[in-house]
């Protein structure tokens, strides 16, 4: 996957890559994966949401990543329809999520 994405980049191919973390209550796992996100990679934008989200983050969340030196206090618990970047993809099961595509994917 990350050759995949250098010969992309290399190949003069510089719009970022848009990524989309997404679990039920977006206050824990899928912040946290944003912040990871928002640190390490270049050449993404990066964004999470829930499928049922919570209204705050997790308070441990919080301490585990201000151990690392980034503020996840400037985060929110967000709803997948609070993303506009990426069209969602549920199936028909409760809060089932097979997944998202960006809304330039084709």
């Amino acid at each position: 996957m990350k050759k995949a994405f250098d010969d992309n980049v290399s190949s003069g191919n510089s719009q970022k890559k848009k990524i989309l973390f997404v679990c039920i209550e977006n206050s824990n796992r899928s912040q946290m994966a944003e912040a990871f996100a928002k640190i390490l990679g270049e050449g993404v934008d990066a964004y999470s949401a829930g499928s049922n989200p919570s209204g705050k983050i997790n308070p441990k969340a919080i301490a585990a990543m201000k151990e690392l030196g980034y503020d996840l206090n400037t985060h929110h618990s967000k709803s997948l329809e609070d993303i506009k970047q990426f069209a969602p993809l549920r199936c028909g099961n409760n809060n089932g999520i097979r997944g998202c595509l960006p809304m330039d994917a084709s």
